[in-house]
């Protein structure tokens, strides 16, 4: 059956190279320019898939997730988006969006796997939802004759329920460890586990995230597992592993410590978007029942839940990280670096800033603006400025006389650049350089100029052999003075007699 995919985007170059790629990949494409005309498009086509752009006239890409989100959640909305803030991921995600592509998009086999992804998904909870009517509707017919069948059915419903809401307070997590403990208790609630541990797969070993068993558990399992070991067998099979008794499988070898030796076991991997194990996740039940089928069925639901709170916390920790080294290279240089928005008012300084204006650090970012610390018979330049720079037309290397916050003044000059999202300039990253040094040495050479001025105008030459020496002083003196000299030497020479 062929697969339908709605683009809305208000950028015809960008809608033309998405359609052109998926319809040669055997996709229907339909197309809509802006988020009004998408809406309409969603509910005539009802789309297997729709791919949002954010920044749309009229009805942006928020309010397609968040009305699509009231009619159809079963349909994949995944955003592509030229806007990297923080901000807009999480609100695109709390919305409902099921993926976050950023713009410009330099391989489009990244589109193929986010759709095959979502796609993948919708149908894993189309055929959730279709196993769970079934087997309420199995409840009602045979409630008299199957009252133990019934029990059974009403536990699977209260422990589905509870996977909901399981995944829903997995989404709010943000830091990989949070996630791992919160993670891990919800599987051992749900199959109620007496121990377990969750571990993150990174390149020297597994590093621990949460355990059950306090003292048990290794904080570090290195590389090579033991062949034998459960881990090592989840990372090669990266499938979900169920051991009624561990008793039966004698030829299994520890992973971290001397590991258990009865009870039954219920292992998971949770990939990342590239298929690679990133997760591995063990539970331990010592008492009986132990894990059953039914337990790893749910598992493996959870698990695919989590997926993408675990790719959403990778992303946004990678932007957190991105940002941070922005920030760290920044503080480490001599200049302000700030950043302004259209009003003026600082959104973000670098340590020196806060040092050179003699302000606390974080003070600047608490409601002051570029004049407040410009002497004021330069605000009327410095606002003309930043208008042209904000239109693209401003110029640089500006000269200004920037104040301190204990009104002591110096000389600066500003190279400025706005800040373009979305073909809008929404504000300024400037970097401020201290030149009082270089305005002090301009006006020594000036005074040396006019000292040498003064002695041509006042010395009186009587012969022309002394005239040539005078000259040649003079021209010496002023080379000096021009190349920033401190070397003393009478500018007058002795007066000659004829």
């Amino acid at each position: 059956m062929e697969t339908t995919v709605l683009i809305i985007d208000d950028d015809m170059a960008i809608r033309e190279s998405l359609a052109a790629y998926l319809e040669d990949r055997d996709y229907r494409v339909v197309l809509a320019n802006d988020g009004k005309s998408g809406l309409k498009a969603l509910e005539a086509e009802r789309p297997d898939l729709a791919l949002v752009d954010l920044s749309m006239p009229g009805v942006d890409g928020f309010e397609v997730l968040k009305r699509a989100g009231e009619t159809m959640p079963d349909t994949p909305l995944i955003v592509v988006s030229g806007t990297g803030r923080i901000s807009d991921t999480v609100r695109a995600l709390h919305l409902g969006a099921w993926d976050y592509i950023l713009k410009p998009i330099e391989d489009m086999s990244v589109v193929e796997h986010a759709l095959g992804k979502a796609l993948d998904r919708a149908r894993l909870r189309r055929d959730n939802l279709r196993y769970q009517n079934q087997l309420e509707e199995l409840v009602q017919a045979r409630t008299a004759e199957l009252e133990e069948s019934n029990i059974r059915m009403r536990d699977l419903n209260a422990r589905l329920r509870r996977l909901v809401e399981a995944t829903s307070g997995l989404s709010s997590c943000f830091e990989i460890k949070q996630f791992g403990r919160r993670l891990l208790e919800e599987f051992a609630g749900n199959m109620a586990a007496s121990g377990g541990s969750i571990y993150s797969v990174e390149r020297n070993g597994l590093h621990l995230l949460h355990t059950l068993d306090p003292g048990h558990a290794a904080e570090i399992i290195p590389f090579p597992l033991p062949d034998r070991s459960i881990l090592r067998r989840l990372l090669d099979q990266t499938a979900p592993l169920l051991i009624n008794d561990i008793r039966e499988y004698r030829d299994l070898a520890p992973s971290g410590w001397t590991g258990y030796r009865n009870g039954s076991t219920l292992a998971f991997p949770l990939l990342d978007e590239t298929g690679k194990v990133s997760i591995l996740l063990t539970l331990h039940n010592k008492y009986a029942p132990p894990f059953v089928e039914q337990d790893k069925e749910i598992g493996i639901i959870l698990a695919s839940h989590s997926r993408e709170t675990l790719r959403a916390i990778r992303n946004f920790n990678a932007l957190r990280e991105s940002e941070k080294r922005f920030r760290d290279l920044t503080d480490l240089l001599p200049q302000i670096v700030c950043e302004v928005d259209t009003g003026g008012k600082f959104t973000y300084v670098n340590q020196n800033t806060s040092r050179m204006l003699g302000y606390a650090e974080g003070e600047l970012e608490k409601g002051y603006a570029v004049l407040d610390v410009v002497a004021p018979e330069d605000h009327p330049a410095v606002r003309e400025s930043m208008e042209r720079i904000l239109s693209g037309s401003g110029k640089w290397g500006n000269e200004y006389t920037a104040r301190r916050k204990d009104g002591t003044r110096f000389p600066v000059v500003v190279y400025a650049s706005p800040i373009i999202l979305d073909g809008v300039g929404v504000g300024m990253r400037a970097i401020v350089i201290d030149i009082t040094e270089r305005k002090t040495a301009e006006a020594e050479r000036e005074r040396l100029i006019r000292a040498i001025e003064h002695v041509n105008e006042s010395v009186v030459i009587t012969d022309t052999q002394g005239n040539i020496e005078y000259k040649q002083r003079l021209y010496a003196l002023y080379r000096l003075s021009a190349r920033g000299g401190h070397r003393t030497e009478s500018a007058r020479p002795e007066k000659r007699e004829a």
